[in-house]
């Protein structure tokens, strides 16, 4: 079916892309700094049909106008700033702001005889250049570091800020965390020492501990395969060369009925003792994840992909781990120490992550080589209501990337100091008008990170400007109301969020400004609202008429 569209040009055109932008950033903007306010709306996607928010993404996620036209550039810039989430984890807010200042700073500066087409150009290569001084201008991430970053992340939440900070000062740059919701009330954070992986053990019988209802082996053999086991005598010699070796066995692979049936039996006659786990994950993984846990404990891969022969299979061919604990849905193994086998493969996963684009690739290979390290952290996040848990859980989610992202790229002078310093520099030759007129107008944008903030806690930024001399990471912090060094404040941003934030804020500003006409679809609202106004119509004159008897002959 073909939709109704309508055509808008020039200065009609720009109208309501501005509005469109301006109506997606005051809802985002409110969000800004530890004097942001939360955000109520109704979401379809959320508990209850609503959510209180302060996570900037997620306000952007609900914007929608009514008018065709303005959506389109809130779709736009919502992009850029679901792009920026996805490569620095936060700065979400900081790109749908920025991006809106250098729309509007440039529509405010061009006059009619202006190239416009040389004047983005110009924004484009001066926003290279501030992006590459704060690269040098970034520094490495210490100690204490973590907490603040974490906590400024979490709209200044000390107490997740730190439960984050230590999260990350154990599982270290290669390390994962992952966050998940619990039914608790208290948010709380988890360590996995050794390999973990989701699957829990195949039946009760297993159970070792049962008030903890777990299953722990010590010292077990470890049977890695791909292949299912119909039953236990098709796996010839080994499992009786298991009993007389007086040690637990853990089988991570699928038992088919008579093998269940066979291996719950002799656990629960104390045979010998042992847990079987299915293999994580299904498809074109399994395979590599089951390669990764073999080569981690030892083990040789068992499938039929290698042609390997039950009864070709020894002792020697399982691995073995200090300790193993199974409960109803995770496996944990205590691994030893690292092998040589353990760190070749480790370096062609590292390798693998360095070519990788796709971001489900990218989060895969991450947390393979995060669990092969045993660096992995699980935060679980409660709440007294679903509506608490949410904004919590939203918060903790871009803290926990916002972190990452600061070990991985250093940080910077936080509140918006990073930028404003910017925008007081010359980045390039000003030899041309229109190069002098694109420094203006970037410099003026990369001013608004930091008059948001002061703006949120009902401060005048001109006020505060004059209280001290920008420059050597000098700013305000305006949740303390102190002056000073802003690392010494303990306000610093992840480099890697502000940079990607500046730069697709940028990138989706210069997109608008070269628009020059929009095709947009009418409203089905619209259509609807025309028809029935006809319909309408129709009655009306069909009164009017019947007021005169008008009698139709056949």
């Amino acid at each position: 079916m073909r939709v109704a569209k309508e055509a808008i040009f020039e200065k009609v055109a720009q109208n309501r892309i501005v509005s469109g932008v301006e109506l997606l950033s005051k809802a985002v903007k409110s969000t800004v700094g530890p004097h942001g306010r939360t955000v109520l709306a109704n979401s379809e996607n959320h508990t209850g049909g609503r959510t209180a928010t302060k996570d900037g993404v997620t306000v952007a996620e609900l914007i929608m106008s009514e008018d065709s036209a303005e959506d389109l550039a809130i779709d736009i810039v919502r992009e850029a700033a679901r792009e920026t989430a996805r490569l620095a984890g936060d700065g979400t807010s900081t790109s749908i702001i920025l991006a809106e200042a250098i729309l509007k700073e440039t529509i405010a500066r061009v006059s009619p005889g202006d190239n416009m087409t040389e004047i983005t150009r110009n924004i484009t290569l001066l926003i290279d250049d501030v992006v590459d001084n704060l690269s040098r201008k970034s520094i490495p991430v210490t100690g204490e570091m973590l907490h603040q970053v974490a906590t400024i992340s979490s709209n200044n939440d000390t107490e997740l800020g730190k439960l984050i900070g230590t999260a990350y000062e154990k599982v270290g740059k290669e390390g994962v965390v992952h966050v998940k919701n619990t039914k608790a009330i208290e948010t709380t954070c988890e360590f996995s020492d050794g390999i973990t992986f989701e699957g829990g053990y195949s039946s009760a019988f297993q159970i070792t501990n049962h008030k903890g209802k777990s299953c722990e082996l010590i010292n077990p053999w470890i049977l890695v395969t791909d292949r299912k086991i119909e039953s236990l005598q098709s796996t010839g010699q080994l499992i009786q060369d298991v009993i007389e070796s007086q040690r637990p066995i853990l089988i991570i692979g699928e038992l088919g009925r008579d093998a269940d049936s066979s291996f719950n039996y002799n656990i629960d006659r104390k045979v010998f003792a042992g847990a079987n786990v299915v293999p994580p994950v299904r498809g074109h993984l399994q395979e590599e994840i089951l390669k990764d846990i073999a080569t981690a404990v030892g083990a040789t891969f068992i499938s039929d992909k290698t042609g390997a022969e039950w009864g070709m299979v020894t002792l020697a061919d399982l691995g073995a781990a200090e300790k193993v604990i199974v409960d109803r849905k995770r496996t944990n193994i205590a691994k030893g120490e690292d092998t040589q086998a353990l760190n070749e493969r480790l370096d062609s996963l590292r390798s693998q992550l360095d070519n990788a684009q796709q971001e489900y690739e990218i989060k895969n290979l991450n947390d393979r080589i995060a669990n092969l390290c045993g660096n992995v952290a699980t935060i679980e996040v409660g709440g007294s209501t679903a509506d608490e848990q949410k904004e919590r859980k939203d918060r903790v989610d871009d803290a926990v990337l916002a972190t990452k992202a600061a070990l991985e790229e250093g940080v910077l002078a936080g509140g918006g100091i990073a930028l404003l310093e910017e925008a007081k520099l010359n980045y390039t030759t000003r030899d041309t008008p229109n190069m002098i007129l694109a420094a203006d107008i970037l410099a003026a944008a990369l001013t608004t990170p930091f008059r948001q903030i002061l703006i949120n806690g009902h401060m005048d930024p001109i006020k505060i400007l004059r209280r001290f001399d920008i420059g050597d990471s000098q700013g305000y912090n305006s949740k303390t109301g102190e002056y000073g060094n802003m690392f010494k404040l303990g306000v610093i941003d992840p480099a890697k969020v502000t940079k990607t934030a500046l730069k697709n804020g940028g990138s989706v500003a210069v997109t608008l400004l070269m628009t020059d006409t929009i095709v947009a679809n009418v409203r089905e609202q619209r259509i609807k609202a025309e028809k029935e106004n006809e319909v309408v119509t129709y009655k009306e004159y069909s009164i009017l008429f019947g007021m005169f008897k008008f009698k139709l002959r056949a």
